[in-house]
């Protein structure tokens, strides 16, 4: 656990079968790459923790692959997350000018989901695949730009829902799922331009 710590490596652990995989509270400017974690509650769990970078781990059989609570200005960039309830989750309105981009997301229930408040954030250029609800799912979640994205083979490509208002859904490219490609419910003032 990285409780209250700053500038630390953690890089190329094999994890299982805990609570939490790896775990940064209250600490800023870690590094967490090259992990792999499976079979845990939160594979990767970052709590009011900022300015880290999580890169190229892989996350899998999760309640939660990859989480943030209140977290900010965190990069999320080269992950595998797969066969997770949520792939990649960003909860909580602390969670502010996050980068989540070119990330592997396949095969879990919601593949990225923002929840409770996150805004102001970049979900940008990740594969999103074989989701079990949505592909990028978005519930009370304002001023975040969802950006070349590619979401197929699931049941619903892209749903922002609950006040999620604000947001920019631009240039991504939603195929071959079974449901709603791009659905808006209870939200307004969202921008939806370029996609295919």
């Amino acid at each position: 656990d990285l409780i209250g710590r700053s500038s630390v490596t953690v890089k190329n652990l094999v994890i299982s079968s805990f609570n939490y995989g790896i775990y940064a509270y209250s600490g800023s400017g870690n590094w967490l790459t090259g992990n792999q974690v499976s079979s845990t509650n939160r594979g990767i769990y970052v709590r009011s923790s900022n300015g880290n970078v999580i890169s190229g781990n892989v996350t899998s059989s999760s309640s939660k692959g990859i989480a943030f609570l209140s977290a900010a200005n965190n990069s999320v960039t080269g992950n595998t997350a797969s066969g997770n309830t949520f792939g990649i989750e960003l909860s909580g309105s602390g969670s502010t000018g996050n980068t989540v981009s070119s990330n592997i997301v396949n095969s879990n229930s919601d593949g990225i989901y923002l929840v409770n408040g996150p805004a102001g954030n970049v979900i940008g250029s990740n594969t999103v695949s074989g989701s079990t609800n949505s592909g990028i799912h978005l519930i009370s979640s304002v001023n975040n730009t969802i950006t070349a994205n590619t979401c197929s083979g699931g049941l619903n490509g892209l749903f922002l829902g609950a006040s999620s208002n604000g947001n920019t859904i631009k240039k991504n490219i939603v195929s071959g799922n079974g449901g709603k490609g791009i659905q808006i419910d209870s939200s307004n003032d969202n921008t939806v331009v370029y996609n295919s």
